[in-house]
């Protein structure tokens, strides 16, 4: 099994994914902290970034609640948010992988006219 997540975060890092969350939720009653950034340099132009941090806690054993913010860059801007968000988890195999469905409600900070 560690071979297989070593596999999959190495896979993550050559592809310039950016990970947010995992599809086994937390547990009732437990809590954690999540930060992340990435960042894409385009030749010429610009880089464009997006980072966050998120605070998840355990509703049930199959519901995680985040809260959160971060922040986006492009051409020299930067675009503030605050997000609500929950992880519901579908369905588990003990042995290989889980599946779950991550969802987030983002709400532009700043630059309301601009955000999408």
């Amino acid at each position: 099994m560690k071979k297989l997540a070593l596999l999959f975060f190495g896979l993550a890092i050559l592809a310039s994914a950016q990970i947010l969350t995992t599809a086994e939720p937390l547990g009732k009653g437990k809590r954690t902290a999540f930060v992340s950034s990435a960042a894409l340099q385009v030749k010429d132009y610009t880089t464009l970034t997006s980072s966050n941090a998120q605070f998840i806690y355990g509703l049930h054993d199959r519901l995680d609640m985040y809260v959160g913010g971060g922040l986006t860059t492009a051409v020299g801007r930067v675009q503030k948010y605050a997000f609500l968000g929950a992880n519901m988890g579908l369905w588990k195999n003990e042995k290989w992988f889980s599946v779950s469905t991550y969802h987030v409600f983002l709400i532009p900070v700043d630059r309301h006219s601009e955000a999408c």
